[in-house]
Formats: C-alpha cells, structure tokens, sequence
C-alpha cells in the first residue's frame, strides 16, 4: 500500500487531519524507520474510528478522538522489530506441532534496561508532550514481540508510582492511561491485540464511561497492519 493509499484509507474512515498527515508522511518518505514511526500514528487513528470514535490527525499530541463529549489526546510511540528476536521467532511458526519458547528479554538482547523501563522511561519522555489539563493516552505500537501486556501493566504501576514523589514532574499528571497494540494476540482483558492500563493519579483520570468505552478496543482493523511505501 503506498502513503497515498494509506492517507484514502483514513479519509475513508472519515478520519480529519489527513492533508497535513499525508504531507508529513511524503516528507519523511525517504526514511524507511521514520515513515513507519509516522504510519502509526495512523493505524492508532484507524483503530479509535473503527469503534465509533471522531478521529482527527495532530502534531502534538498525533491523534485526537472524540465520543460522547469524552476528548483524549494521543501520544503514539512505535517500537520497532528487534532483528535478533528473529531466528528464534521464526524457528517457533516452523515448529510442527507449534511450541511455545521465552522470547530474549529486551535486557539480554539490548543489554542496558528491561523492557518495562525502556516503556516507563518513554512515557515519563512523551508526558511533556501532552495537553494540560484534559484526558491523554500514551499509545505502544509494537512491531517487536519484545513488548507485550505484561510490560505495559508493569510500566504503568511504575509510572504510578513516580507519581508519588515530590520529586515528580507535574507534567507527568496529564497521562491519563497507556495503551498497547502488541504481535501477538490474545492479550489483555478481552483476548485482543490491545491491551490498556489507567493511570488512576492523573489530574483527569479515565472516569466510568470511557473505562468500558475504551475495553471495546480489542484489535485494529485488518487493514491498519498493511505495510505503507512511498
């Protein structure tokens, strides 16, 4: 599927913002990690419209959505493929019958943080980036098997509490909650690829109707996981 293509998708979705998204993506076309890292932004943006949600493509945060006067920023962080994940992952889909191996933690193959660090360490990062005073999401796009719910929900109580210290910066009260798209399915509370944890000492915590609003999301469209070329 070409930038083109993708960006017609999103307007099909009827997903605002695309022009400028679309700009964006044919500037940063001649970088084949950055494009992708962009992409994602967009396939977060298909996965709210597909449950109902008003979707409009930003700078800062990426994504807006709206529902029910419920309006969240997004913040999308991709991680992108571990090449050394891939001997292993791929001698796992050949075995007959199929078997279950641990993949290499994130620290083994990086070798300076655990997985859920490297994800509480980004979310502290993108907090500054969110908007003052109103609910925010901190989307994990994953194309690494090296993140998963486990760290998620790890990264989040880590989060939590950081929020604790007097130390803490403010800014980091405005995320109200982490998301995460992972490889595998079957995660999370509903047996989907997406899987989310609040942030309940957030200055505008995820209330009753946007905790069952945001359970819907279990997986993406199809079509949110073709690869994008220029």
């Amino acid at each position: 599927m070409t930038i083109d293509q993708f960006c017609d998708v999103l307007r099909k979705f009827q997903i605002s913002g695309v022009d400028q998204f679309q700009k964006k993506l044919r500037d940063n076309a001649s970088i084949s990690a950055n494009l992708e890292d962009l992409v994602c932004e967009g396939r977060v943006a298909l996965t709210f419209a597909q449950y109902g949600w008003q979707v409009t493509m930003r700078e800062s945060p990426d994504v807006e959505v709206r529902r029910n006067g419920i309006v969240i920023g997004i913040e999308v962080k991709h991680f992108r493929r571990k090449p050394s994940h891939d001997p292993i992952e791929e001698r796992m889909l050949r075995e007959q019958p199929f078997v279950y191996t641990q993949m290499p933690r994130l620290i083994e193959t990086e070798g300076h943080e655990e997985d859920y660090d490297q994800m509480f360490r980004f979310a502290v990062k993108y907090a500054r980036q969110l908007i003052d005073g109103e609910r925010n999401i901190l989307f994990f796009w994953c194309s690494t098997v090296a993140h998963s719910d486990i760290t998620l929900l790890t990264a989040a109580n880590i989060y939590e509490e950081a929020l604790e210290k007097p130390s803490c910066d403010p800014k980091m009260f405005n995320l109200s909650a982490m998301m995460i798209c992972a490889i595998w399915g079957s995660v999370g509370y509903n047996g989907g690829h997406i899987f989310w944890k609040p942030i309940w000492r957030s200055t505008k915590p995820v209330s009753v109707e946007l905790k069952y609003l945001l359970e819907e999301i279990s997986n993406p469209p199809d079509v949110a996981f073709y690869p994008v070329t220029p």
